[in-house]
């Protein structure tokens, strides 16, 4: 597991946590013990999420470096976390949500995919505009594309993303 995802589970612990102003160290278990990750790894964490402003940090020194310590998140974390601030660190933060429906019809769930969904298309179609191809080419890519976002099941998910493609 790399850092700046061990950053985002540790960051997350901190932030579950934010309104018991406890002084606290989590420890590799605490964070979902990722594969290879130690409570020596997380240490080290939370000493670098301190040092960029996301915790305060309060290390304990031995030989060797920082071997314990304890934090709390602090208004700049928070802001990362809720995405109203860019972090100074890379981290990378798990958004996927989990939702059950049971016994229900016509439900309609939504969120930021959207948009990100209409980001992602235009940069699909702004590609193949700009790949070096010959014009046949590239409308039989763009067909292909208006074909896959007209099947049925894609439109439902996608929305009127077809629009894009004339």
């Amino acid at each position: 597991m790399k850092d700046n995802e061990i950053r985002g589970l540790v960051l997350d612990w901190f932030y579950d946590r934010r309104r018991q102003q406890r002084w606290e160290l989590p420890s590799a278990a605490d964070i979902g013990s990722p594969s290879g990750v130690t409570d020596q790894n997380v240490v080290l964490i939370c000493d670098q999420l301190g040092q960029h402003g996301l915790i305060d940090w309060k290390p304990i020194h031995q030989l060797g470096g920082v071997s314990f310590g304890h934090g709390k998140i602090n208004a700049n974390g928070v802001d990362v976390i809720e995405g109203t601030v860019t972090s100074p660190i890379s981290i990378s933060m798990d958004n996927s949500q989990n939702i059950t429906i049971s016994n229900s019809s016509n439900t309609a769930i939504s969120g930021s995919n959207t948009q990100a969904n209409t980001i992602t298309i235009q940069d699909l179609i702004s590609q193949i505009q700009n790949a070096e191809a010959t014009w046949e080419e590239k409308e039989e890519a763009k067909g292909l594309l208006k074909r896959f976002l007209s099947h049925p099941l894609v439109a439902s998910v996608s929305g009127s993303l077809v629009g894009l493609l004339d």
